[in-house]
């Protein structure tokens, strides 16, 4: 059995590597940037299995790559998220696929209500200006008094914001695909949506989810509400929340992304680099897991299956 590793250096240990080398061969591709379609080792005929970090890909996968496949066991994802692989391609070839679940939730819950924070008090404003002192509409600031938080997605991440903002006196309603809390009142997404002062998309972003937060549902937020999104770009109509909050009909949008930039856009909007999950206990936690997941797999008793 091989194990072929494709990730950043700054996303392995020697420790971890060696954990690993106790049960097969290692094979670690540790470059920045990555063609998986000039991996020669994934496409021999060898049993194998390969974890797979989506940063040194881009988080794109050739369609080339599932259909020169040979004796593959298992696709060991570093992260929580696998939408940007074919899952469903790789079952029919019988190919266990994995995740990384639950090692980023303390760090994406903290960075949320981060982002909260710096619209409710006009953060973005007050930098795009140099700090300038002045009274106006564009640096008066908020309070939390009488505010309502909208959760969508009560999972892990979901739960831990809930809990948070709990105990500073929001009101608290959600909507969920599968879990309940009696500990919130629970919605629908559109009441979540057209209810709420603060909105917290925290769904796991896959094919089922895709369209979740269409223009047409987003077209019922509040002007006076705040969209804070920590998982990614395509869970809703950015361009359409982007223009609203150009236009002052959305009080505040907060997201992350790899291409756009803050001080590209006027009004209160918080765009930060895609590194919420990124503190040194969620990235040992990942290291951990992963791992741990690969050995499962290569003794055939696979854990974290999605």
């Amino acid at each position: 059995m091989k194990v072929i590793i494709i990730s950043q250096k700054n996303e392995f240990s020697q420790n971890h590597i060696d954990k690993i080398r106790k049960y097969a061969e290692v094979v670690w591709i540790d470059k920045d940037e990555t063609d998986l379609m000039k991996v020669r080792e994934l496409f021999d005929p060898e049993e194998k299995i390969v974890a797979l970090s989506p940063v040194p890909l881009g988080w794109k996968i050739d369609p080339g790559f599932y259909n020169k496949l040979q004796n593959l066991k298992a696709v060991c994802l570093a992260t929580t998220a696998y939408d940007y692989l074919n899952v469903s391609v790789l079952r029919e070839q019988r190919i266990i696929v994995t995740n990384v679940p639950y090692y980023s939730t303390n760090a994406v819950a903290e960075y949320a209500f981060f982002m909260f924070m710096a619209l409710l008090k006009k953060f973005p404003q007050q930098l795009k200006s140099g700090f300038k002192y002045e009274f106006s509409d564009m640096n008066l600031m908020d309070e939390f008094d009488g505010k309502t938080v909208g959760i969508i997605g009560l999972g892990n991440v979901g739960s831990k914001i809930a809990y948070m903002v709990k105990k500073l006196g929001f009101k608290i309603i959600y909507w969920s695909r599968d879990k309940k809390n009696n500990e919130f009142q629970f919605v629908s997404l559109n009441e979540v949506i057209s209810q709420s002062d603060v909105v917290f998309p925290t769904f796991i972003s896959s094919k089922e989810t895709k369209d979740l937060l269409k223009k047409e549902i987003l077209i019922n937020l509040k002007d006076s509400a705040y969209f804070i999104n920590i998982i990614g770009e395509k869970i809703c109509d950015t361009d359409y929340l982007l223009a609203r909050a150009e236009n002052n009909k959305l009080t505040g949008l907060a997201f992350e992304s790899g291409k756009r930039k803050m001080e590209d856009y006027k009004g209160n909007i918080f765009i930060t680099a895609p590194l919420a999950w990124y503190t040194k206990q969620s990235l040992k936690r990942n290291i951990d897991i992963w791992t741990d997941t690969i050995i499962s797999c290569v003794k055939c008793t696979p854990i974290n299956s999605v």
